[in-house]
């Protein structure tokens, strides 16, 4: 299978390639280094065997069509039961540089391989080979090679900062990972709280008005008998329609129709109470919960039957309204709240439309 952009170009590839060119690196910098000081070459066999495996990842990653994700797990087993032990017996073992690069592969094993399987497979066998190394290095005492102090002083100035280099880069990348990483994360919460709150609010929201809907209305009730709102103040309840709406959308079409109940749904927003609820239940139907007692709904009925009279023009037809206001008594539930309202909205249509009654 071919690899993919996303396979190519992610954060534990793009750091691998980088690995495998330091290593390069390291290991020819060491070679020459041993070289020129005049060790034994037998000592630059470890570094001879890193660099040309390293070299041939390098191809095998550019070129060949295997996982990427297989070619780390399989570089850094070789790494770890071939170089780790070499190194560590012909470097001096724990009184040299072995202890540095077994924390070295094991920063990079945790930030190279999101797989937690191939992960603690890795772990478990680097501790394993150091429990071995260890122990051999204590029964067996001879199988390292011994340096002189000067030997061991020009090593570790060459390589402990090169270890410690390669620990912040990897340390870098993956602090820089994680921040970015949260970045994203901040930034798709916020977005999904974007969503979610327009969502909402759609679904709360009746189309054409941009009132809210029976549901949201429903809801808004139901809630008020649950807290015992209507207790502790004075709450309206106001049912309205408009009168003979179907003639008007018969005689002069669903269009203006439509115009005249986004009209209203603007003047119904005027001298409004805060924490007043408004409602286009359908059609030419609406609900409001008026947050003031009965004297002020009736007022504001009747300023909105006045607005109504003012409003008329050449594009709309001329309309009234009845309502029926009543207000939430301590012994009231939602059924007998709105059998009341009912009930005073059928009295207004028949005492002759374009009127309101209390109840």
């Amino acid at each position: 299978m071919e690899k993919t952009n996303s396979e190519l170009n992610s954060l534990e590839n793009r750091v691998f390639r980088v690995i495998l060119f330091f290593i390069v690196g390291l290991s020819s910098i060491n070679i020459v280094s041993n070289t020129i000081i005049g060790f034994n070459q037998i000592v630059n066999l470890k570094w001879a065997i890193l660099d040309i495996f390293s070299f041939f990842l390098i191809y095998k990653e550019r070129f060949n069509k295997y996982s990427i994700a297989k070619l780390r797990f399989y570089y850094f087993f070789v790494v770890v039961f071939i170089f780790l032990p070499l190194g560590w017996f012909q470097s001096g073992g724990s009184k040299n540089n072995g202890l540095a690069y077994v924390f070295l592969i094991l920063t990079a094993i945790s930030i190279l391989f999101k797989d937690k399987r191939l992960r603690n497979t890795l772990v478990t066998i680097l501790i394993l080979m150091f429990i071995l190394v260890i122990s051999l290095e204590y029964k067996l005492p001879q199988l390292l090679t011994n340096y002189s102090a000067s030997y061991q002083f020009h090593d570790r100035l060459i390589q402990i900062p090169l270890l410690l280099l390669a620990n912040y880069y990897l340390l870098q990348k993956f602090a820089m990972a994680y921040e970015e990483e949260k970045e994203k994360l901040n930034h798709y919460s916020s977005e999904l709280k974007k969503a979610n709150d327009k969502l909402k609010y759609l679904a709360s929201r009746d189309t054409l008005t941009k009132l809210y809907n029976r549901r949201a209305f429903d809801q808004e009730i139901k809630s008020i008998f649950i807290n015992q709102s209507h207790r502790g103040k004075a709450i309206s309840l106001i049912l309205f329609d408009i009168d003979d709406f179907k003639s008007i959308n018969d005689n002069y079409g669903h269009d203006i129709g439509d115009q005249v109940i986004i009209r209203l749904a603007e003047l119904l927003k005027l001298d409004m109470p805060a924490n007043s609820f408004i409602s286009r239940w359908g059609g030419d139907e609406f609900a409001i919960i008026y947050s003031a007692d009965l004297v002020k709904a009736e007022f504001y009925i009747k300023n909105l039957i006045y607005r109504i009279k003012i409003l008329q023009s050449d594009e709309l037809p001329f309309i009234t309204i009845s309502a029926g206001i009543t207000e939430l008594k301590s012994t009231d539930n939602i059924k007998s709240l709105f059998k009341r309202a009912d009930n005073i909205l059928y009295e207004a249509k028949e005492s002759g439309k374009n009127n309101y009654i209390l109840a």
